[in-house]
């Protein structure tokens, strides 16, 4: 079993800074400043000569066109009062900070607090636990021996927490930019329930999907539930827009239907019926509407039918006897403009003569109405069917009235005839309330309405139509946005953002599109995309940031305007931090069981968009070998190609970025994102070797920077080679090598040397290390804001490794860690004894019953300067025995 790593180290070297220091020259006062409220852009850092007022600091900061009435000030960090802004004038050498805060607002003279309609939202999840190293025992005669390390061992100036897990989702989700889709396979294949609403698709419904569900391949009537949003490219068994119905077409009855497929528009290709294509049916109509708002209305099915079965026998009165035939009375729904009946007559209208010929037959059957609020029985007409076939035949009638609800009755107006060589039985089949509106009046849908002839081709209604649906959406063309068929991550995301099927859109001019343009171009490039459909409850947020997670992307908010942050290479560093410029330092490792393999669970569209798994096996494992999956879904990937890529990459983030770091840093952050790529030097988790200040240059003949004088001193080793990194007053990263000079030394010669344009200069920030290990690559994750324009920021391994795991072998994790030279070592502290137990609790049974006994101690370590301990040896020797001391455990 692999334990758990604690590691610790002492003291900071060098100084923590709240600021770095201040300007070069003696007279300067640094200003630095935000004047804009909302935002970051603008940030000024400037060195003015001493001797000018806060208000002409003020000035430089906020310029003409912001209210510096809002402007807060302080000189190393105490307020300035506004009265006293003209008069106060900053010494040499101090730190001015400017920052103009909102001015509030409201109607009717009241102030609102600006800050509370600002909401910061911080989701940390950390399962924090620090295992006790377990007890080593061994045997001395009777007498054993544990040595145990209690968890009073604290770590200082810095922690790092162990934690566990099991599930590969929920290490991705924590320790990624762009975590894998929330939603569950598994789940939205559950059977679908009521929904709650049609007012936008990504609120209310069922939280389960009808397209995936094992019921979902049927179309049925979804009233009040989601309407479909089609993101890709997906097969879809579209719900009925409205309620099917009948028609008599002399002896043949045809089918009338509504489909809704989504919200449009939307590519509609593969139209079948179960597995067979549409045009293979006969008599078959269509009328497509791809969901345009400009669409016009379908006629096909212009209006909404409600269609009852009815069922009924209709009997008559035999010939030559008296009485009249009953009537049999059914109820239309209401808002009816116009009545509709069918009937029919199973074994056909007939009389057979002797000879064995069809005679002609005629059969008459009266239909009457009245409304249901009062008034007379009216007639309809009489339907007379005079035919001499044994066939089913079929006939109907259809008049309009005054909108309103009927009685509906019919009865044989004919005598039966008392013969078994007359066919003349008639039933009353179907009643339809007709209402003259279109069934559904929203615009911007894609429907197909069909009618198709039911007789002799159909086995009862069409519930089984299917198609391959595709979005139509505003896709970068390198000047535009125009519409077009995409199964693009970049185009859907920001539909899902702004479209219509949001039921709050975001307004375009709220994007940053520069982002989303960028995010197109390199899914064009990559290939990435999303298909699925939205037919369940959800939010907005999942789905945006479920479509992105395709892109290895997430959403981004700044300055009030959405963006993506994608989790690609990348090679320039933002900023640099090092103890000299942050405090706080923590980090957490989560050591996962180790995985043979992983199995994918996604929907594939190459075997007709059925779920479907795809193993993805770890380095050094295959079929023959591997016993331990994880499962990772991933909703949205419809491609097995797609499927492999991600699951390697998923992996290798496994490996290679189970650990998250804090920091807290001051005004630093201010130009940090989320998704930044930084660098760090830090001797908590002991990356890189030392961090200074540069106090002055030293230069060659030629005005090159040839080396350095620092702040602080570092330690060289004979035998190995040194770099530095230079974070330079503009934000910029230098990297060059330096000369060994074995020992401890203030000074650093660099070779090459660095050339007088980008030469550092005094104050900047340098790392020092070993070569290309002065500092490690870490991207940003969260950006938590703190007091005194701080923030505390979470970070990840940026392992460039992960970008190529579906391509090379993934390597082993690089815990980065460089020992630290030491100048006078000192030995390992004493351990404080906390504990000495050898009674009866500490008792072991063997096998075979007989009690053996144990001396437990517990230890807690001492952290300082000292080197740490690599073990320890316990020694015993009989009480009062004066004897040599033995070991018994180590």
């Amino acid at each position: 079993m692999t334990l758990p790593t604690v590691r610790q180290h002492g003291q900071h070297q060098g100084r923590q800074e709240i600021l770095p220091p201040l300007p070069s020259e003696a007279n300067d006062v640094r200003v630095v400043g935000l004047p804009n409220p909302f935002s970051f852009d603008g940030r000024v850092d400037l060195a003015v000569k001493a001797g000018g007022s806060v208000a002409d600091m003020i000035a430089l900061v906020c310029g003409a066109e912001v209210d510096r009435a809002q402007a807060h000030v302080k000189i190393n960090g105490e307020a300035v009062p506004r009265p006293l802004w003209r008069h106060v004038r900053p010494k040499k050498g101090v730190l001015v900070e400017v920052r103009v805060v909102p001015a509030g607002g409201g109607g009717g003279g009241q102030r609102k607090n600006p800050i509370a309609t600002i909401l910061t939202v911080a989701v940390m999840a950390a399962s924090v636990f620090i295992p006790a190293i377990p007890v080593v025992a061994a045997a001395a005669g009777n007498i054993g021996l544990s040595l145990g390390m209690a968890p009073a061992t604290a770590l200082s100036f810095g922690r790092f927490l162990v934690s566990t897990a099991t599930t590969m989702g929920g290490r991705l989700l924590v320790n990624s930019l762009a975590p894998p889709p929330q939603q569950s396979l598994g789940a939205l294949a559950a059977t679908p329930g009521t929904g709650s609403g049609m007012g936008g698709s990504f609120v209310g419904g069922p939280r389960s999907s009808p397209t995936l569900s094992l019921t979902g391949s049927r179309n049925r009537l979804a009233p009040y539930e989601v309407i479909p949003v089609v993101l890709g490219r997906h097969k879809v068994y579209p719900p009925l827009g409205a309620e099917p119905y009948t028609e008599i077409v002399g002896d043949d009855q045809y089918l009338r239907l509504l489909f809704t497929v989504g919200y449009g528009p939307l590519q509609l290709d593969n139209l079948k019926i179960g597995e067979t294509p549409l045009s293979s049916f006969d008599d078959v109509e269509t009328e497509i509407r791809h969901g345009y708002d400009s669409d016009a209305p379908i006629g096909l099915f212009p209006k909404d039918v409600h269609e009852e079965p009815v069922a009924a026998f209709l009997d008559g009165v035999i010939s030559g006897k008296p009485g009249l035939a009953s009537y049999v009375q059914r109820r239309s729904e209401a808002n009816a403009d116009e009545l509709s009946v069918d009937i029919g007559f199973p074994t056909g209208v007939v009389s057979i003569e002797d000879d064995g010929t069809y005679a002609s037959h005629t059969v008459t059957v009266s239909v009457e109405y009245q409304d249901t609020l009062g008034g007379g029985w009216m007639s309809a007409g009489n339907i007379p069917v005079t035919d001499n076939r044994a066939e089913t035949i079929r006939r109907g009638l259809r008049w309009s009235v005054s909108r309103g609800q009927y009685d509906v009755r019919l009865r044989r107006t004919t005598s039966l005839t008392d013969s078994n060589r007359v066919y003349e039985d008639c039933s009353w089949s179907v009643l339809r309330t007709i209402t003259n509106e279109a069934p559904v009046q929203m615009s911007g849908l894609a429907q197909i309405a069909m009618r198709i002839k039911a007789s002799d081709q159909l086995n009862g209604v069409v519930d089984q139509l299917n198609l391959v649906a595709t979005s139509i959406l505003p896709c970068w063309n390198g000047t535009s946005w125009v519409e077009q068929a995409t199964a693009n991550v970049s185009a859907l995301a920001r539909f899902v953002l702004s479209g219509k099927a949001n039921a709050r859109p975001i307004e375009t001019a709220k994007l940053i599109d520069s982002s989303w343009q960028n995010l197109y171009n390199k899914c064009q490039n990559t290939g990435h995309q999303f298909n699925g459909v939205i037919d369940f409850s959800t939010t907005v947020g999942e789905v945006v940031n479920d479509v992105l997670s395709a892109a290895h992307a997430s959403l981004s908010k700044r300055d009030g305007k959405y963006g993506v942050v994608i989790d690609e290479a990348k090679s320039t560093p933002v900023q640099m931090f090092t103890p000299r410029n942050s405090w706080g330092f923590r980090g957490d490792r989560v050591f996962p069981e180790t995985v043979h393999g992983v199995k994918v669970r996604f929907v594939d569209a190459a075997s007709g968009y059925r779920e479907s798994e795809r193993i993805v096996y770890a380095d050094g494992y295959g079929a023959n070998n591997a016993k331990k999956f994880e499962v990772l879904e991933l909703w949205g990937q419809t491609s097995a190609t797609e499927i492999y890529k991600k699951a390697r990459r998923h992996l290798a983030e496994a490996v290679h970025r189970a650990e998250t770091y804090e920091l807290n840093t001051d005004i630093e952050h201010i130009i940090c994102t989320r998704g930044d790529l930084v660098r760090v030097t830090h001797d908590v988790p002991g990356w890189g070797l030392y961090s200074a200040r540069i106090k002055t240059n030293s230069l060659d003949g030629s005005g090159d920077c040839d080396g350095v004088t620092l702040d602080d001193a570092v330690i060289m080793e004979g035998g190995k080679s040194y770099s530095v990194r230079i974070r330079t007053e503009a934000h910029g990263s230098l990297v060059t090598n330096v000369v060994t000079a074995a020992g401890e030394t203030r000074t650093l010669s660099f070779l090459p040397v660095i050339p007088a344009a980008t030469m550092p200069t005094i104050g900047d920030l340098l790392s020092f290390g070993e070569v290309g290990q002065e500092t490690v690559e870490l991207l940003v994750k969260t950006i938590e804001p703190g007091p005194e324009m701080s923030a505390r920021l979470t970070l990840i391994d940026y392992s460039p490794q992960v970008f190529t795991a579906h391509e090379v072998p993934i390597p082993p994790w690089d815990p980065q860690v460089t020992g630290r030279p030491a100048s006078n070592p000192e030995p390992p502290a004493k351990p404080i004894v906390e504990t000495v137990r050898s009674d009866e609790t500490v008792l072991v049974r063997d096998a075979d019953g007989t009690l053996r006994s144990r001396i437990v101690v517990a230890l807690a370590l001492v952290s300082g300067q000292a080197a740490p301990a690599a073990w320890f040896d316990g020694q015993i020797r009989p009480l009062g025995s004066g004897g040599a001391w033995r070991s018994a455990a180590r």
